[in-house]
């Protein structure tokens, strides 16, 4: 309640975003007889077309947020200086606009632009998102060039089918539009049951066989729809992947499986008493399963929703990796703040040396969630979740209430709190638990 009178006081904004696409639970929220809108960020503008206007379209978000952290009393002296320097309290403000100009001919430019302050730090940063040219071709292949967000995956957090976006979904979504890929897009469409991409990945691109090259097709079988991607790149070997989605009697069941480079993930290399960042030189299959299901709740119907998700990643850590705490020294120091640390645990080089990637350390993972619509007010929802390393036996559990008028005002309140093995990749930062605070404004 105090964060909510703080941020009352601070800025009447936001409600999180326009389009659900980039929400943890959009697939979720998206196919419920109710509408259930979660507020856990402004994510990034809708990809689907708009329609025509005579002038540019403008729209928005603004939101403010605040966070209290309550550390461990019982933090190890050895992590105090990587994890302890952490504030307990923290506010944010940022914002998001989006412009949008269609043309008669069919053609649009849209641009997402974001900006990001964090009061606790005084410091303001502004960043592109997106800005991409939409153009149809004859009636017949739809162009996209520029900086855009590609949704090909069918899974929530884990979607390793996914080839080309630079930012993948989080458990609790940060503040802020999803990062862009910058490249070209074709999208051929064949009748109602099949549709062919094409994207030429630019990014770091100096010469022609810097491309890489994504392509994809989409169909329908009875009750399911099917994805079949491949990425190729000169100098590397072509990275298949392959995504589902079908529906049975109100189940819903979506998988998603990859086999992706070496040098995917990367491990620490020990010589003596000294550690060192390598990649693993092994290429890395990854598997996602998700299942859901609407359920009748408290006299509605649909008005709760059961879901659970699953991981398999056989090149990942098999047990705690986190421990023991005993200092190596770093090949090269790592920069936090204004120091320069040269020694420490073996997982502070893992996590702050650019070695660990969320949810995928590890390698089995397991999410599970249920959201109830319209609790207890109309046009709010609560949601409960818990995400947890199951090779580590760390976890990370989360309870939200999230509520939007009808005019684009909302308000979250989320408790989150990990639990488990400690210290181990849930566990590491030393909190007991975060609350978090959100209100915010669509415009």
């Amino acid at each position: 309640m105090v964060n909510l009178l703080v941020l009352v006081g601070a800025l009447c904004a936001q409600n999180p975003n326009a389009s659900l696409e980039d929400s943890l639970f959009a697939a979720d929220i998206a196919v419920s007889t109710d509408s259930v809108k979660s507020m856990p960020a402004l994510a990034s503008a809708p990809s689907a077309p708009v329609a025509e206007t005579k002038g540019v379209g403008i729209s928005g978000q603004m939101q403010a947020s605040s966070r209290t952290r309550v550390v461990r009393g019982d933090l190890p002296s050895d992590l105090t200086k990587f994890v302890g320097m952490l504030g307990g309290q923290e506010f944010e403000i940022g914002g998001r606009l989006d412009l949008d100009a269609p043309f008669p001919d069919g053609a649009r430019a849209h641009v997402t632009m974001e900006f990001d302050h964090r009061a606790s730090l005084d410091t303001t940063t502004f960043a592109l998102r997106e800005a991409f040219l939409d153009a149809n071709i004859a009636n017949t292949i739809r162009l996209r060039a520029g900086k855009q967000v590609l949704q090909w995956s069918r899974c929530q957090l884990w979607t390793p089918a996914d080839l080309v976006n630079v930012e993948a979904p989080q458990f609790q979504q940060r503040l802020g539009a999803r990062e862009g890929a910058t490249g070209l897009r074709a999208h051929l469409p064949i009748g109602a049951q099949t549709n062919i991409y094409g994207f030429a990945d630019l990014r770091g691109v100096r010469t022609y066989s810097d491309i890489a090259l994504v392509g994809r097709v989409e169909f329908t079988l009875p009750h399911t729809e099917v994805g079949l991607t491949a990425r190729h790149k000169d100098g590397e070997r072509v990275v298949p992947a392959v995504d589902f989605s079908t529906g049975y009697d109100r189940w819903q069941v979506a998988g998603e499986a990859a086999w992706l480079q070496a040098g995917t993930l990367f491990d620490i290399q020990r010589m003596g008493d000294a550690g060192w960042i390598v990649p693993v030189d092994r290429r890395t299959p990854q598997v996602s399963i998700s299942v859901s299901r609407p359920m009748d709740a408290l006299g509605r119907t649909d008005r709760l929703r059961l879901g659970v998700e699953g991981f398999w990643n056989p090149e990942g850590e098999s047990e705690n990796v986190f421990l023991p705490l005993s200092s190596i020294q770093y090949a090269r120091p790592l920069v936090m703040g204004r120091d320069s640390i040269r020694s420490g645990p073996e997982a502070a080089l893992r996590v702050y040396g650019g070695a660990y990637r969320p949810y995928q350390l590890g390698q089995w993972y397991a999410m599970g969630y249920a959201i109830l619509s319209d609790a207890p007010l109309t046009s709010s929802s609560l949601k409960a979740s818990v995400l947890g390393n199951i090779s580590d036996n760390s976890w990370l559990g989360l309870v939200e209430w999230s509520w939007e008028s009808l005019h684009g005002l909302g308000a979250t309140v989320s408790v989150s709190a990990p639990f488990g093995a400690y210290p181990a990749e849930f566990t590491w930062t030393s909190e007991w638990a975060t609350l978090r605070a959100d209100l915010g404004l669509r415009f």
